[in-house]
């Protein structure tokens, strides 16, 4: 998620959610990420929620 802030009013201008898909190019099919790699997106995640919490619609969730 990235937000946008207008500095002259100090308010919310825009908003980004960014989807990530693991692809297995053998089978061209999305699978779960690496162990490894979901608990860095999982760390990153929580530090970057203890700065900021976005204004988020609630349709999607991080990871399932």
């Amino acid at each position: 998620m990235v937000c946008l802030v207008d500095a002259t009013d100090d308010r919310l201008a825009n908003t980004l959610e960014v989807v990530l898909v693991h692809v297995d190019v053998d089978t061209r099919r999305s699978v779960p990420f690496p162990a490894d790699v979901g608990e860095a997106l999982d760390a990153l995640v929580e530090r970057h929620a203890a700065v900021l919490d976005p204004p988020v619609c609630g349709v999607m969730s991080v990871r399932a």
